[in-house]
């Protein structure tokens, strides 16, 4: 049996002396010592981190509801689309309108006894309003004056008024105003379908916004993670240095611990901009061009919880903006039906009128005579029309009932859909949480692998390319550790999104996100 060379006893414990002295570090992570022996390309500094703006989840999602450009927009239209009922109602604005007329008529007449010159002036009033009954009502008065010099005019330059109510009533076809009223309440409810679908708009921006937060944490923790694979990789170069000084190890490995750390500062660089590029995309989002760089302060937790598919469903079913709009479409297929079908109907329409009329030689005494309701005239008929093939309204009908058939088909379409969205989002959600434990799992094994590669390289039983090819790993373990973190935060706002409940569980009611109100005490950046 070969004897053990006595060298390996003596590399052993200068080994171990470097250790414990030289490299306290290696095993645990402690705060960077600046290497004073480094080239000065090697030492980056960190971003200067002082001016920036930390926000946590909750401030963010609360400013993106105040300040976000996008739901601003969408309110805008939310608001313009509200106008639409007064411009329904308008049918039964009040009308007045007004009328003034001269004639004067000097030609030559046939006959001397006709006279040469005539003279005609009149000024009219009217009020008229529609009310929801279809009854239309007014009011019409007049006042003229005519002088002539004809020897025929026994009251030359007279004055005549007269004053005159009204009504009009259909009697089929918009019978007492049926038509005019469905149209109403259609109008309400594209109105009541706009506000569901600017919910919709605001949530999937906020959605948007939260994901760029969990993006924004990632960047921050990607850049934790590089700078502190920046400081392992410095100790080990200091450790291979110190090695080498020692003759126990060769020049190869020192050039593989120098290119290593030098691929670490690019790291940590390309860390850096990815985190200001993040920081600027929620800027832009947040609508907060003055804050210079916005941190995350949310820590993520993660904790596994149970789902039930049917439940989530259910709520899927009783929330869903999509489906609660399909419903007001099939309410107002129905009565676009109704309205097609009372256009089948003749026109019938009741016309009624009252007048008072005067005649005076002065003005005054004409328009104070009529209202004394001396000289009356009484109108009262009905006028009938109807176009007996019906062509076009029997189609527009039976077209009308083909949509309302296709808005049907359309819904049970759209339950399949949020079934499939659910699903989709529960197993992503399922499938995150797996990852998240799996993912911890590795990093452990992977910190372990590199410890024990540690203690065999300084027992003079590994290299320089090992440690680093296990750093590597650990690095790869770190970042898909916290990248399933926040793929996990991603999937819960997903899978909320896809049972549109995300406002609740963020805690906006629906009311403050039409109005982009209710959080004045928030601090803003």
């Amino acid at each position: 049996m070969k004897k053990a060379d006595p060298r390996l006893g003596v590399a052993g414990l200068l080994t171990g002396f470097l250790l414990l002295t030289c490299v306290p570090s290696l095993l645990g992570q402690v705060e960077l010592v600046q290497q004073t022996d480094l080239p000065d390309d090697l030492n980056v500094e960190a971003m200067h981190l002082t001016e920036a703006q930390t926000l946590s989840l909750e401030e963010v999602t609360k400013l993106s509801v105040q300040r976000n450009l996008e739901m601003m927009k969408a309110r805008l239209d939310q608001a313009s689309s509200s106008k639409n009922i007064s411009i329904a109602k308008s049918i039964y604005d009040t009308r007045l309108g007004s009328n003034a007329t001269y004639t004067q008529d000097n030609q030559e007449r046939a006959s001397v006894v006709l006279g040469d010159r005539q003279i005609d002036s009149r000024v009219d009033f009217s009020l008229q309003k529609k009310i929801p009954l279809g009854t239309v009502l007014g009011v019409e008065a007049g006042t003229s004056r005519s002088s002539s010099n004809s020897s025929f005019s026994s009251l030359n330059k007279y004055y005549s008024s007269d004053l005159t109510f009204y009504v009009e009533q259909s009697l089929a076809r918009n019978f007492f105003g049926y038509v005019d009223r469905k149209q109403i309440e259609q109008v309400r409810l594209d109105i009541e379908k706009f506000d569901y679908e600017t919910l919709d708009r605001i949530e999937n921006t906020l959605a948007e916004v939260r994901r760029q937060y969990w993006e924004l944490i990632w960047a921050s923790e990607n850049l934790r993670i590089r700078r502190e694979d920046l400081r392992t990789a410095q100790d080990f170069l200091q450790l291979t240095q110190d090695k080498l000084e020692l003759g126990l190890t060769e020049k190869p490995d020192l050039y593989a611990a120098e290119a290593n750390v030098r691929q670490r500062v690019i790291g940590v660089l390309e860390a850096q901009n990815l985190l200001q590029n993040q920081s600027f995309v929620l800027k832009v989002l947040l609508n907060t061009p003055e804050v210079d760089l916005i941190l995350p302060s949310h820590k993520i937790e993660f904790t596994p919880r149970p789902i039930e598919f049917e439940a989530e469903l259910d709520t899927a079913f009783e929330n869903r903006r999509d489906l609660k709009q399909a419903e007001l479409e099939l309410k107002r297929q129905g009565i676009e039906v109704k309205i097609k079908k009372n256009q089948r109907l003749p026109d019938l329409t009741f016309e009624g009128r009252h007048s008072s009329i005067s005649l005076d030689k002065g003005m005054a005494s004409s328009q104070g005579e009529v209202f004394a309701y001396h000289h009356l005239k009484y109108y009262a008929g009905f006028s009938f029309s109807w176009n007996i093939e019906n062509r076009k309204e029997r189609a527009e009908q039976q077209q009308a009932e083909f949509q309302l058939s296709k808005v049907k088909k359309e819904m049970e379409e759209l339950k399949l859909m949020i079934m499939r969205e659910v699903d989709e989002s529960l197993r992503n959600v399922l499938l995150a949480e797996s990852r998240v434990s799996q993912t911890r799992e590795i990093e452990v094994l992977q910190q372990m692998k590199l410890e024990e590669e540690l203690r065999s390289f300084n027992l003079g039983r590994s290299d320089a390319k090992t440690i680093i090819d296990y750093q590597e790993d650990l690095i790869a373990a770190e970042s898909g550790a916290m990248r399933a973190l926040v793929d996990h935060a991603v999937a819960l706002d997903q899978m909320h999104r896809s049972t549109h409940r995300l406002l609740e569980k963020t805690g906006i009611a629906e009311a403050e996100a039409l109005q982009g109100e209710g959080f004045e005490g928030q601090q803003k950046p």
